[in-house]
């Protein structure tokens, strides 16, 4: 082999080399924020689950005290330049965002449609007309029932076959003591009550998210309040230990309620799951199903 030859292979060489190692870099500097994301979902989920649960049929005073508990949380950039540290609040303001939020955890680790309802009973809601009205056509659509029984039914009656036919399980067993928080703020905007703007933080690490849709409304909604005074808004996290068909797992949801002069009491607006599973799509087939 010729001294030229030999040169040249040296040369190849040294090329190939030199191109291995700079994809190398490019892969591994492209590769660590991924890997440091996941490795923190990691410690996250461990640091859960490191931590005791109160079952959700414990007494609504147990209950209460946990999420009582919940510390001011972080607020999204939309809301914190108008938010409002607990302590500010009064004691009957509190009090009721405490039973409010218990009783939704309650309500939907029973399961049942009657629960549900009644709990937007108490909470002075009823189902939507309009989207009542889309659940209507969708389950016509799918030969579930006759649009004529549909009709004939009253609200919750109507509410338990939409249960029923939308095959709801929220899997819910327990809350995660010592992860919730709240963040309350004041809305002055319909643009910052965007469902995008709820659990922004937790997205950021899990990357997806699960929205539920509110099928009720009170007499006087979030929206026409709204329109005319700023509106008292709480973000309210809670990590959710789910039942043996889900292995325990423990995810974070967040609940967004908003204060109703006219009731004086907390109102239920939008419910979103945040996990490692699942997708944006509503009701997916890898997520708990749930109607509120």
């Amino acid at each position: 082999m010729s001294r030229r030859t030999q040169v040249l292979i040296i040369f190849a060489l040294a090329l190939v080399a030199a191109n291995a190692a700079i994809l190398s870099m490019k892969f591994f500097a492209s590769s660590r924020p991924h890997v440091a994301k996941e490795h923190q979902m990691v410690e996250q989920v461990l640091e859960w689950e490191s931590l005791p649960a109160t079952p959700l049929d414990s007494s609504m005073e147990n209950l209460a005290e946990v999420i009582a508990n919940f510390p001011d949380g972080p607020c999204s950039g939309e809301q914190s330049s108008s938010g409002v540290p607990l302590y500010q609040l009064s004691q009957q303001i509190k009090a009721d965002l405490f039973i409010a939020v218990g009783g939704l955890l309650q309500c939907c680790q029973r399961s049942t449609p009657e629960a549900v309802f009644t709990y937007m009973e108490t909470r002075g809601e009823q189902i939507d007309p309009k989207k009542a009205s889309l659940l209507k056509d969708a389950i016509v659509e799918e030969q579930y029932t006759e649009a004529a029984t549909l009709d004939s039914m009253d609200n919750k009656g109507l509410f338990a076959l939409i249960w029923d036919w939308n095959r709801t399980d929220p899997k819910w067993s327990a809350v995660v003591e010592g992860t919730g928080s709240v963040c309350v703020w004041r809305c002055r905007s319909l643009d910052r009550a965007d469902a995008a703007t709820l659990g922004r933080a937790n997205k950021k690490l899990f990357e997806n998210e699960t929205n539920y849709l509110h099928l009720f409304r009170p007499k006087q909604t979030f929206e026409d309040v709204c329109k005319s005074r700023a509106v008292l808004v709480a973000d309210v996290m809670v990590v959710i230990e789910h039942d043996d068909t889900r292995a325990r797992d423990r995810s974070p949801y967040y609940i967004r309620f908003w204060y109703s002069p006219a009731r004086s009491a907390w109102q239920p607006l939008q419910l979103k799951l945040v996990a490692s599973e699942g997708g944006s799509d509503n009701l997916a087939t890898t997520v708990p199903r749930i109607l509120f």
